[in-house]
């Protein structure tokens, strides 16, 4: 009713939120519709230049994921810190969308800002669920961030450096299903 009464969709609050990353935390579907219908900027980005779909996978449950990316979402976007949506999903240990990115073409070596790829981004934050599905794909562990640390030694320095050597160990043998030039 608001919105066709002609209220301002886009309007931001302080982190620069706008009432459609409200309703997608929210996992209100009608109301994303709604807003969409009526205007509403999909790619709109907070003051950390991420768009709701970044929202979507920092949270395990729900279906706005799908829902976003049905209504056209862009999946090659990017924060301030040049963190891609694979590195988000990769921090928090979510496969599923991590392999759906990685299907859809993300690069699983796209390194952000500081050089680090969505593989050092699951050994920083100790997202061990994270590895097997990017390391398929064709993360390479063996790459430095701008201060010159691999995944391995970021691992180490998390504890989780048995883990990954595991993971690694594993997919040796394995064909990696894609990866993209």
């Amino acid at each position: 009713m608001l919105c066709e009464a002609g209220a301002f969709i886009d309007f931001t609050t302080k982190k620069q939120w706008t009432p459609l990353f409200h309703a997608t935390v929210t996992q209100k579907h009608a109301v994303v519709d709604a807003l969409l219908d009526h205007g509403a900027d999909l790619e709109a980005k907070d003051e950390d230049g991420k768009t709701p779909l970044f929202l979507t996978v920092m949270q395990a449950e729900g279906d706005m994921f799908d829902h976003l990316i049905q209504r056209g979402a862009n999946i090659d976007a990017k924060d301030t810190q040049g963190r891609t949506l694979l590195t988000e999903a990769s921090s928090y240990g979510h496969s599923k969308y991590i392999e759906y990115l990685l299907d859809h073409g993300l690069d699983a070596n796209q390194a952000d800002g500081l050089g680090m790829t969505p593989l050092h981004h699951a050994a920083i934050y100790d997202a061990r669920s994270s590895f097997m599905p990017l390391l398929e794909y064709g993360a390479d562990p063996d790459l430095q961030d701008v201060h010159g640390y691999t995944v391995f030694e970021r691992a180490r320095v998390q504890g989780n450096d048995e883990d990954l050597i595991d993971a690694v160990e594993r997919c040796a043998d394995r064909t990696v299903k894609r990866r993209r030039f």
